[in-house]
């Protein structure tokens, strides 16, 4: 059983008595502190859900995904989170804001939780995760032995885990080369399509032979402002993106990417959940899972000169 629910659709107690009904019910709920627009504009996010519900299928588990519309909604889903009847324990996608109240709120309640992102002020939390700035530094390596020099980036949000240590495996990569950072070539996005777009907009004057997207989805968008543009991707411009996305095989060139396991991300945080669940003081799991360089076309050749 799968459902979405927003701030303004609460269950009703009949609703909660019929969902446990059965006391060995368990209700899996997933929140990502986003807003939904934001959340199905990221092809990632559609894809570690589909992982979550996937396990939670075979185990015969309800999945909630709490969705919030504005900010302002937030606080009030947080609060309605921990009543009981709602759900059993909570999957969080750490792609939080450091202010963002959820976590320490969760904490202090000592409510069930486990978040996919590592959480290096919780320790106590149970995650699972990816080595991103390793798989950011794979990526601008390749570039680099590509024999590119102006490589670009558009970083993920730098107020999110994910978004910080990608670009630091990008800034790695060049201090390694002995290649100096040009900050016009840094550009920040949100991991949405509009963002990469923008963003590859925004750097096109600078002229890049090369860009580290921080994210596939960025990268639909960005191959769409070089195609405006009059350039190809790779003759005029290489690419390389970050999470392998499915759709990322099928562009025109298809995407060279890091490929990390989204689907099953979504999967451990099931079993990481469960165990929080099912054992008391239960020692905190924390699991980081490799990424890999998937070369495809977009990543060919340098900038004609």
């Amino acid at each position: 059983m799968f459902e979405i629910q927003s701030p303004n659709q609460v269950l009703s107690q009949t609703d909660q008595a019929n969902i446990h009904a059965d006391e060995n019910t368990v209700v899996v709920g997933i929140i990502i502190p986003r807003t939904g627009s934001l959340i199905f504009d990221d092809h990632y996010h559609l894809e570690l859900i589909q992982g979550i519900a996937e396990e939670c299928n075979k185990k015969e588990y309800t999945v909630i995904l709490f969705l919030f519309h504005s900010s302002e909604n937030k606080e009030d889903l947080y609060t309605r989170l921990i009543q009981p009847g709602f759900c059993n324990g909570l999957i969080v996608s750490s792609s939080t804001q450091p202010d963002d109240p959820l976590m320490p709120f969760l904490s202090k309640n000592e409510f069930k939780f486990v978040t996919i992102g590592k959480q290096p002020n919780l320790p106590q939390i149970s995650y699972v995760d990816v080595d991103n700035e390793q798989g950011a530094y794979i990526a601008v390596n390749h570039l680099i032995k590509q024999g590119h020099q102006r490589i670009a980036t558009i970083t993920g949000p730098q107020n999110m885990a994910a978004g910080i240590s990608r670009y630091q495996g990008y800034l790695n990569a060049l201090k390694e080369h002995n290649l100096i950072l040009d900050n016009d070539l840094v550009i920040e996005g949100q991991f949405t399509q509009n963002s990469g777009y923008d963003g590859m907009e925004t750097l096109l004057p600078h002229q890049p032979d090369a860009v580290f997207i921080a994210s596939d989805t960025m990268a639909l968008g960005a191959l769409q402002a070089i195609n405006k543009a009059g350039l190809s991707v790779p003759h005029d411009i290489a690419i390389v993106g970050f999470d392998d996305i499915k759709t990322a095989a099928i562009t025109s060139p298809p995407i060279t990417t890091i490929r990390q396991p989204i689907s099953e991300t979504g999967k451990i945080a099931v079993s990481l959940l469960l165990d929080t669940l099912e054992k008391e003081n239960s020692l905190p799991q924390h699991k980081i899972l490799d990424t890999e360089l998937i070369i495809r076309q977009s990543c060919g050749s340098r900038l004609k000169k």
